[in-house]
């Protein structure tokens, strides 16, 4: 999976979702299936 650029850093898409339309605040705020954690 190719990783996606958030605020803070990078978060791999096979663990956090942090691409467009998703808020990546602190680290990575949802999981896959979009839910906050």
């Amino acid at each position: 999976d190719d990783d996606c650029i958030g605020w803070m850093g990078l978060c791999s898409s096979s663990e956090k979702k942090c691409c467009e339309g998703y808020a990546c605040e602190v680290w990575c705020k949802y999981d896959l299936d979009g839910e906050k954690v």
